[in-house]
């Protein structure tokens, strides 16, 4: 699940990570995201939510997800990344955290490690 408020980079992201083989799904409203997932927690792998964005924070986002479930791995992405709010990143619960602009290669190394680790986890319970 990818959540920005910008249409232009959740078009952008989904592109490349489908390019990548991934299946994604965005949204443009972090409340929406947050609806979305209510819905169908089980259906989602990893969360990559903007920080910035209007009525709910990417950090506050994160909080409500790991509440509901808290092996859900979440990346955080943020323009202006100060020492105040990459740690109220971590607190949030941010698995990794990307500065933009978004690299492709970094973003792919990135979510596959997440995402390997994740399916090493389950493969140990």
């Amino acid at each position: 699940l990818v959540v920005d408020d910008e249409v232009a980079v959740t078009t952008i992201t989904k592109r490349q990570l489908e390019s990548l083989g991934y299946k994604v799904t965005v949204n443009n409203s972090s409340l929406g995201a947050f609806d979305d997932f209510c819905e169908q927690p089980a259906y989602y792998d990893l969360i990559i939510t903007d920080n910035t964005m209007p009525k709910m924070s990417g950090s506050e986002l994160i909080k409500k997800i790991k509440h509901l479930r808290t092996d859900m791995p979440v990346i955080l992405i943020s323009g202006n990344l100060t020492l105040e709010s990459k740690a109220k990143a971590k607190e949030s619960g941010a698995n990794s955290i990307i500065v933009k602009p978004i690299d492709l290669n970094d973003l792919s190394i990135i979510v596959r490690n997440i995402l390997r680790h994740k399916k090493n986890k389950f493969l140990q319970k």
